[in-house]
């Protein structure tokens, strides 16, 4: 049964496209065409197919009707069938679309991937019903390996419940362009960076050619002198650029009318200031990835340079990262460039660096009408705020300011020039020298000035004195992402493991979640009503605040850094309160942030890894596994593009399987284990492999190519 819009217009998206149902093997159909507002013939009607279905279990009539007055209804059953008691059948329903007229919002005809393969809904039909014994078991390995644990099946549940986000979220263009709503779908934006930040954690490791695809799209929106007028506004964010303008103006009013004069004048004024915004990250695509929405955060730098090394170690590709290591090093220059002042190594926040960090005293005078009409609303706000003139500092916790240098942003920044540092040493590309040395300046202050003896405090800004002792939950990102990396930590294990333990103990309620953050002693606007942050900004922290508030794909990343870290109970506890509230308010698929089924949830895909202590570094081609429960341990792991069942009868002596179950060929040229002082045995499928032991590393002689079916194991002996 096919059914195909017709008299539609021309962009509109079931324009050339169809829905079609089908049954294998024999089966019948019948259409009718009604007008559905007249109730009496509509009911009439579809009581006469039930009772023709009824008399024998098939339906009869015309097959075939288009209609542009009335609606049109098709029915299909499957061939007769007899069902004894105790018996059963098995009935193969497919439902197939093909919608090509995909317009995005500057009027692209963008299309779908599966385009490429398909010309029209009949051969995506066909495809379908010949190839579903293979589907079906693939689906069922798939479901097999998840639920096959060691640990709480409730883990399991949390992280396969999020894979209906791909489909409902994401598209994949007809030219292999991807991105991810930010929630929804059509919330807020595609590829919100922030967001993606812990959404790609989970999609990389199984699909790592679709990350590397859209952190190109957002690299070829790195703000330049040519983003007109991003530019330009940008640019007059800084008091030094904004008051050579107004000097400019006063002499020839006319540049503020002339395109090229607007441009000449700005490129002049940042020459003489050095206040140049190059290098700043678009935060989202706006239903097109030639639109995009902002730059005003400056967490995104890092964060860009974070998805593309994310997508970097996963795959070992080195061309991709030499494509765009010119853009990614423009952003970091840009970053120090318009984010350390005061030499720190660290990002600097100006405020206004929240959407409600901007001044109360304008918000206050526009609701009592002191400020009437154009004034009341962002001019006040705008002139009152300060010292930027347009945001530049907003964080992923957009009305949660940061004042001077802030752990979150911080550890971003180490983390992702030591990652960087890292990449271009292996690669032999510029700058590795110079990214370390800001790295390691970089982890530097970030402890002299932020380490309190148990955590990171929010923030301190060296020009008022002031500071923000707040228990940020996410305030050690950085160091979970180095973890996924493969490349062990930037920071002190002792004091992360302190600050996240911190941050289970403040943050934690076992029926409201893991908070974003709270103040020590203080009270929490949720108990008490608006209160002002305890940190001398006079900026008021509001009932239902982001700091007041859990975010899952938060809770998500650090309860998956908990449980690389060791803090196994801890990180369990935080995903058994994901499970028991979203179970019991009937929402355990839709997972809400900003608007319902929201991305940053993704996250979850990183936690079966976490709990097999499972790492891979592509370039490297070295598997690390290293279960966090212990032994006996019995887990899956996704590990770029591939998905692979990990068990483990203990470290020395004991065991260690991996099962590659489906996906992508893994090549691997050593394996990290805990074999100290053991003595190593590797077989593939079977047949010995040559290996040295080296610590814990058991190299490989040859680099191997594990495929679907394949499997390895390792064997350790005690050299005694």
């Amino acid at each position: 049964m096919v059914m195909r819009a017709e008299g539609v217009s021309e962009g509109h998206p079931m324009r050339d496209g169809a829905l079609a149902v089908a049954l294998a093997g024999e089966a019948t159909g019948a259409v009718i065409k009604v007008n559905a507002s007249d109730r009496p013939q509509l009911v009439r009607a579809l009581r006469n197919l039930l009772v023709d279905f009824r008399g024998d279990g098939a339906v009869s009539g015309a097959t075939s009707a288009s209609s542009s007055s009335e609606d049109v209804f098709a029915s299909l059953a499957s061939r007769p069938f007899e069902l004894k008691p105790g018996s059963s059948t098995d009935v193969d329903w497919v439902i197939a679309w093909y919608f090509p007229n995909h317009v995005d919002a500057a009027g692209q005809r963008v299309g779908h991937y599966y385009e490429n393969f398909f010309s029209g809904v009949e051969q995506v039909v066909d495809y379908a019903l010949s190839n579903r014994d293979e589907l079906r078991e693939r689906a069922k390995r798939f479901s097999s390996v998840m639920y096959n644990v060691s640990y709480p099946s409730y883990v399991a549940d949390l992280v396969t419940a999020q894979l209906t986000s791909l489909p409902k979220l994401t598209w994949l263009t007809r030219e292999g362009h991807f991105g991810v709503w930010e929630g929804g779908p059509g919330c807020c934006g595609l590829n919100t960076v922030d967001v993606m930040l812990w959404a790609f954690t989970g999609i990389v490791n199984m699909y790592p050619e679709l990350v590397k695809a859209a952190v190109k799209d957002v690299a070829r929106h790195i703000l330049r002198p040519d983003k007109h007028y991003w530019y330009e506004l940008f640019a007059l964010a800084y008091p030094e650029n904004m008051s050579l303008y107004r000097e400019m103006l006063r002499r020839d009013p006319s540049i503020q009318n002339y395109p090229e004069r607007l441009s000449a004048a700005i490129a002049e004024i940042v020459k003489r200031t050095g206040k140049d915004p190059t290098g700043r990250v678009p935060h989202s695509f706006r239903a097109s990835f030639d639109l995009i929405d902002t730059y005003d955060r400056n967490d995104l730098m890092p964060e860009l340079l974070l998805l593309a090394l994310l997508a970097y170690y996963a795959t070992g590709d080195g061309e991709f990262l030499r494509s765009i290591w010119g853009d990614l090093m423009t952003v970091v220059e840009g970053t120090r460039r318009q984010h350390d002042s005061l030499g720190t190594g660290l990002i600097e926040h100006y405020m206004p660096s929240d959407y409600e960090g901007m001044s109360r005293v304008a918000a206050e005078a526009s609701a009592k009408g002191l400020l009437p009409g154009l004034y009341g609303g962002n001019v006040a706000r705008v002139l009152f705020s300060g010292p930027m003139y347009v945001m530049n500092s907003v964080n992923t916790f957009d009305t949660f300011s940061l004042l001077g240098v802030a752990s979150f942003t911080g550890d971003l920044w180490a983390a992702s020039l030591k990652a960087m540092a890292e990449a271009a040493r292996r690669e032999g590309l510029e700058g590795a020298e110079a990214l370390r040395g800001y790295s390691e300046r970089a982890y530097d202050s970030l402890v002299k000035i932020l380490w309190n003896g148990s955590y990171f405090d929010d923030w301190y800004d060296p020009v008022s004195g002031l500071r923000d002792r707040a228990v940020l939950s996410a305030q050690l990102t950085g160091e979970w992402y180095l973890r996924l990396l493969g490349l062990g930590l930037g920071l002190d294990q002792d004091k992360v493991r302190s600050a996240l333990r911190e941050v289970y103990t403040r943050n934690f309620r076992r029926w409201e979640g893991l908070l974003n953050g709270t103040y020590p002693g203080s009270p929490r606007p949720s108990m008490v009503g608006d209160v002002e942050e305890p940190n001398g900004t006079g900026i008021l922290n509001r009932v239902g605040s982001q700091a007041d508030t859990p975010w899952t794909g938060v809770e998500f990343g650090v309860a998956s850094q908990m449980i690389y870290e060791g803090l196994v109970k801890e990180g369990l506890e935080l995903l058994r309160s994901v499970h028991d509230r979203y179970a019991s308010w009937g929402l355990y698929f839709n997972h809400l942030e900003c608007d319902g089924h929201y991305s940053r949830p993704l996250a979850a895909l990183t936690i079966p890894n976490a709990m097999a202590g499972v790492t891979y570094d592509g370039v490297a081609k070295e598997l690390t596994i290293s279960p966090r429960l212990g032994s006996p341990f019995r887990g899956p792991a996704l590990v770029s593009g591939s998905l692979l069942s990990i068990e483990s009868a203990g470290p020395c002596p004991g065991v260690i399987t991996v099962r590659h179950v489906d996906g992508l060929p893994l090549t691997l040229t050593s394996i990290r284990v805990d074999a100290r002082g053991c003595l190593a045995r590797v077989k593939v499928n079977g047949a010995e492999v040559n290996v040295t032991v080296e610590g814990d590393r058991v190299r490989l002689g040859e680099a191997i190519k594990l495929r679907p079916g394949d499997v390895l194991e390792v064997s350790l002996s005690t050299t005694g």
